[in-house]
């Protein structure tokens, strides 16, 4: 039923909206659910401002889209960005490239066994380890990945052990840029480039990453925030001034920085687009646009 409650609150703002009974100026729906759609499509049809908002999936769909990226949600839920998100990838490569001993307080149930640590790390446990009893602490370590939507979605999920395997089951890489604003390009030690999918921010060109052996998955940065020349996590409102024939546009921020906006929608002068910086090249600054035009 919570869609049918979320498509009644959506048509309810929309005529508050529409006629002028509220203050409110546009509606932001946190969801990639499709079956939001029919309030989304009345809202457009009336002309009030809309969004569907999300980490992916939105920016596919024929509405008004924000892409959201770790930060974000952090930002909204108060909670320190260090502990979800980006912040959690880098913990968690750094806990697969040391392959030390870790801490774990076993949670869970016999068929569904989970691990968890001080740091907000989770884990499961490999095949034909004996856990202790749920509520005890066992030292494992952490071996490989897994990723399971019953847990946490489309986050890595360490795989634990209690000894070392032969062999390790990520590749280091370096960031060359973002194709896209959640496809990485990387190259590895035998200098092939290859892409990925990653999420908004997080990394820039030059950072090192650890690369998934088996799924190609960018895991997350090796290397702490530092040496950065700029903030690759806060979104900024930029205006378009001018339209390139071969796709994209020059656009400029609220603080005067000029730069090329990457998108492959067809933007014209004036218009607000939401973005996250990429790069910094000899030229300015370079974005990728995260949205629709804005209102």
């Amino acid at each position: 039923m919570v869609d049918a409650a979320c498509c009644v609150r959506i048509t309810r703002y929309v005529d508050e909206i529409a006629y002028k009974r509220t203050n409110v100026e546009a509606i932001v729906v946190l969801s990639q659910d499709i079956d939001l759609k029919p309030a989304i499509d009345y809202a457009l049809s009336m002309s009030v401002p809309i969004f569907g908002a999300a980490m992916d999936v939105v920016q596919h769909r024929s509405h008004p889209f924000i892409l959201m990226g770790p930060y974000a949600y952090a930002q909204m839920t108060g909670i320190s960005a260090a502990a979800k998100g980006h912040g959690l990838r880098e913990r968690l490569v750094q806990a697969l490239h040391q392959g030390q001993k870790m801490p774990w307080k076993v949670r869970g149930t016999p068929d569904r066994p989970l691990l968890r640590h001080s740091s907000g790390l989770m884990a499961v446990p490999a095949p034909g380890v004996a856990l202790r009893p749920p509520g005890l602490t066992q030292y494992l370590y952490p071996v490989d990945v897994t990723w399971d939507p019953r847990i946490l979605g489309s986050f890595p999920i360490l795989l634990c052990d209690a000894t070392l395997p032969g062999t390790r089951c990520w590749d280091e890489a370096i960031v060359r840029r973002r194709r896209a604003p959640m496809t990485l390009e990387v190259a590895g030690a035998d200098g092939i480039r290859r892409t990925g999918q990653f999420p908004l921010g997080g990394v820039v060109p030059g950072d090192s990453v650890l690369v998934h052996r088996q799924t190609g998955r960018v895991l997350g940065r090796l290397e702490p925030l530092g040496s950065q020349s700029f903030d690759p996590n806060t979104p900024c409102v930029l205006r378009v001034t001018t339209r390139l024939p071969k796709g994209g546009a020059l656009a400029v921020d609220d603080a005067g920085t000029r730069g090329l906006l990457t998108t492959d929608q067809a933007l014209t002068p004036g218009q607000r687009v939401p973005a996250v910086q990429i790069d910094l090249n000899k030229k300015g600054a370079v974005w990728a646009a995260i949205g629709t035009p804005l209102p």
